[in-house]
């Protein structure tokens, strides 16, 4: 008498191969999620300079953005005076920079050239930088020495 359904042995196989095919794949789906949050940061980041910058020159009116690791404050003014940010905002992921602050004057240019990056465990190949120029903004992503300078980023 034949009977339908699966043996306990096949349904073990079946078990097996995808455990091993979820033990492969984990690592990878991590790896670019992290690669997508980071990409992520980096764009809102971006996003929120250019922003900025279209708002002192609407405006006329110098405006400040402060960093440090864990966020990143906008400011109504270039001076430290103001005691509340306009806006503060959080990041995922820690950033570095080679100085804390970037001032956008009443035409929407930016005081100095510098660079913003965000920091992850290893390379990911997320784009993972701003280049701020005077007349520009960029996003690019970091050579392999790893290095925090408008020289050391590939912009795209």
């Amino acid at each position: 008498m034949w009977q339908r359904g699966f043996s306990l042995i096949e349904t073990v196989v079946v078990i097996a191969i995808l455990s091993v095919l979820a033990v492969i794949a984990v690592p990878a789906f991590s790896r670019l999620l992290t690669h997508y949050r980071m990409e992520s940061q980096t764009r809102a980041l971006l996003a929120d300079l250019q922003q900025v910058r279209a708002d002192a020159l609407y405006q006329r009116r110098a405006t400040r953005v402060k960093f440090s690791p864990a966020r990143y404050d906008i400011y109504s003014s270039a001076a430290d005076n103001s005691p509340e940010p306009l806006r503060s905002c959080l990041l995922r992921f820690p950033v570095q920079c080679e100085k804390n602050y970037v001032d956008f004057d009443q035409r929407g240019l930016a005081n100095q050239d510098f660079s913003i990056c965000v920091d992850s465990a290893g390379p990911t190949g997320a784009l993972d930088s701003v280049v701020i120029s005077s007349t520009r903004l960029s996003i690019g992503q970091r050579d392999l020495g790893y290095d925090c300078k408008s020289a050391c980023i590939t912009k795209r």
